[in-house]
């Protein structure tokens, strides 16, 4: 349970939390990738729609990379593009990763 409250709260770091609650990091870091696996399949299940008539999304994508070694070439398995919006003037949002980036996909 305390585990659950530092997560949701954001309140400490992966260190803190293993300090305060004296568990084992593999335990800590297990809990809290099923928290974040719950959570997205709640959103997963109940979408929540931004945007409509008279309102603004402002949206755009990033190419994502790495590279090898931190120098020279790209690692092209780690390429990735990501598609996201902000509704103006409140704090919805949301993040897509683009599995293809071709006009039919991207489209509705």
């Amino acid at each position: 349970m305390q585990l659950s409250y530092l997560w949701v709260n954001r309140m400490c770091t992966l260190e803190q939390a293993i300090f305060e609650t004296k568990m084992s990091r593999s335990t800590v870091i297990r809990y809290w990738r099923r928290l974040r696996l719950l959570c997205a399949n709640y959103f997963n299940a109940h979408p929540i729609t931004i945007g409509g008539p008279g309102t603004s999304v402002e949206i755009d994508e990033s190419f994502m990379t790495t590279r090898k070694a931190q120098r020279g070439r790209r690692v092209r398995r780690y390429d990735r593009w990501i598609s996201g919006g902000a509704k103006r003037g409140s704090n919805h949002s949301f993040m897509v990763l683009v599995r293809r980036r071709r006009a039919i996909d991207l489209l509705p």
